[in-house]
């Protein structure tokens, strides 16, 4: 009975696990579909932001125009990750020199990012949780049916 109330804890912890990791999955990848359209973008500031212990990212406000209407932006490059400010700082200068394009979506022009970056780790993430969630599945399938066989 001990060991049932275990098996059945882990399975618990595994589907809120599951649900967590696809339901983020879930929405990166709708997030991605969505932005089906691209048009010039004018970056007018790049910042470099802090994202935690020895990682750095750039933050960029950005305008762009769609069906007449001028939109602004800020969005954080995923593609663009650095190991220290300094690194950060070069990489903002390469990126202001560049050319850059906004990826909107044509039924809501405010959802925006100036990269589109499909979500593959999320992805991996949700399929491995799920892949394990199974395998827990099993094991806990078979811990009910051994127990239930001793028990008779």
């Amino acid at each position: 009975m001990g060991n049932q109330r275990l098996w059945m804890g882990f399975l618990i912890i595994a589907v809120g696990l599951g649900c967590y990791f696809c339901a983020k999955a879930g929405i990166q990848v709708y997030q991605y579909v969505s932005l089906d359209s691209r048009t010039p973008a004018l970056v007018s500031r790049w910042e470099v932001e802090s994202l935690g212990k020895d990682r750095y990212g750039l933050d960029a406000t950005y305008s762009y125009e769609v069906q007449g209407e001028h939109l602004e932006q800020t969005c954080l490059l995923p593609k663009r990750e650095f190991r220290n400010r300094f690194a950060a700082e070069k990489g903002a200068i390469q990126a202001a020199a560049s050319q850059w394009h906004a990826w909107y979506s044509s039924k809501n022009p405010d959802l925006s990012s100036l990269e589109k970056v499909f979500p593959f780790k999320s992805c991996l993430y949700a399929a491995l949780v799920v892949i394990a969630l199974a395998y827990l599945i099993v094991i806990v399938s078979r811990v009910m049916r051994q127990e239930s066989d001793v028990i008779t």
